[in-house]
């Protein structure tokens, strides 16, 4: 699909210059300037109000997309800077007055976090392949008793007959009637090595969704066989697991030495690591059956070693738990092995966050994740965000582009529908 460019009207000038008498005109040399101009467009409505003989009030509704004193425009013009282009509330709130717009900051932040229904829903959609219902089966209860579901409320989830919903509304309405909504969590010491010193206990209500979503994917036969890659982090330890290279050096790496033994072995494991790690590249690009035994009893080799250095040999011993998840490219070459891919997705976000700390609401958290996402999507099948935000919020104008989960043909615009 080609990416949408700029759709500008060109306006033709002609440029005349002073020439001696007796010249002779040899047309004209072309090219073009491109000028950006801000500029505020108010428009005064007069909505038409009449009194129907039954003595009720009708007036005219508000243009598309216009949401208060405020046109489509507006909140696009925060959104996208705000979400894929990094920049803080402050900052729109200093940039927005000076070319002409009268918008307080408060409305800003309404622009930011209200009305985010269709975007949350769509890029949930993307995640689901369009599938919208909660399954009950074999797949959503084992992801239920992986994730330390209490066994009493698995079987709460068992006994009751219903085991498909077609929505969230219909799945909602069935977890809060069995009671989990008014559940509580609380905290306890992490048991992982990921660097965490202290971790919540699982949701009931989160990992109840998360099992009946598995389910759904299963009864649809959709990435059934997905790999799911991370760095090891509680809540992505569902399906087929695989962890990230860089985050196993990376805990080698920040360990705290005290001694030249300690330096030594911690220099010598991670020179060992990271010639490993070149090696499961070699071997992604140039997979066969014959290496992987060689390079199983490598690791072995590597993580069984016994260094002296007590907190290092202890990691060794957990990666060497792990053997499964790090080696999954041995049987899934496709599989990466770093998560760079994911971090680079997030990146403007943890950017943004050195500057203006986290996101500090439930719709903040919720708008941060779907915008991200609809953005990432929007770039791999090259469809500029703008545009896709400005079919969404009804643009006048806009380049039509179909949801996300859908098959997309080329985008055309908005006059030929």
């Amino acid at each position: 699909m080609a990416r949408s460019g700029p759709r500008v009207v060109v306006e033709d000038r002609i440029l005349k210059v002073a020439v001696p008498p007796g010249s002779r005109v040899k047309g004209h040399e072309t090219y073009t300037v491109q000028e950006l101009v801000l500029t505020v467009h108010a428009v005064r409505y007069r909505r038409e109000r009449w009194l129907t003989p039954d003595g009720k009030t009708i007036i005219a509704p508000q243009p598309a997309g216009t949401k208060g004193y405020f046109g489509p425009n507006p909140r696009r013009s925060v959104l996208k800077p705000y979400h894929p282009g990094q920049s803080t509330l402050p900052r729109l709130a200093a940039l927005l007055p000076p070319v002409g717009m009268a918008i307080a900051k408060p409305e800003i932040q309404r622009r930011l976090t209200e009305g985010q229904k269709s975007f949350l829903t769509e890029n949930r959609d993307v995640l689901r392949a369009g599938h919208t219902n909660f399954v009950l089966n074999a797949a959503a209860f084992d992801s239920r008793r992986s994730r330390a579901l209490p066994a009493t409320l698995i079987a709460r989830l068992a006994e009751e007959p219903e085991t498909i919903f077609a929505d969230q509304t219909a799945w909602s309405a069935h977890r809060d009637r069995l009671g989990f909504t008014g559940l509580t969590t609380t905290t306890e010491p992490a048991d992982r090595f990921a660097g965490h010193r202290f971790a919540s206990r699982p949701d009931p209500v989160r990992i109840a969704t998360a099992g009946a979503i598995r389910g759904s994917v299963h009864a649809h036969d959709f990435r059934r066989d997905a790999v799911v890659l991370s760095d090891d982090a509680g809540q992505f330890a569902v399906g087929r697991h695989t962890l990230c290279w860089v985050h196993v050096e990376r805990l080698v790496h920040r360990l705290d030495t005290f001694t030249d033994l300690h330096r030594a072995a911690q220099q010598k494991v991670r020179q060992l690591t990271w010639d490993f790690y070149a090696d499961l590249k070699l071997y992604q690009a140039n997979p066969g059956k014959r290496r992987r035994p060689a390079l199983r009893a490598r690791f072995d080799r590597i993580v069984r070693r016994r260094t002296g250095f007590v907190t290092l040999d202890r990691l060794l011993a957990r990666l060497h738990a792990d053997k499964a998840a790090l080696l999954m490219v041995l049987d899934r070459p496709e599989t990466p092995l770093n998560t760079n891919g994911s971090a680079n997705d997030i990146r403007c976000h943890v950017t943004r966050r050195k500057v203006s700390a986290c996101t500090r609401s439930d719709p903040g958290r919720d708008g941060r994740d779907a915008f991200a996402g609809l953005d990432k999507t929007s770039a791999r099948h090259a469809i500029a965000f703008w545009d896709d935000l400005g079919d969404r919020l009804n643009v006048p104008g806009h380049v039509l582009i179909p949801p996300l989960p859908e098959p997309r043909p080329l985008p055309r615009s908005a006059g030929l529908k």
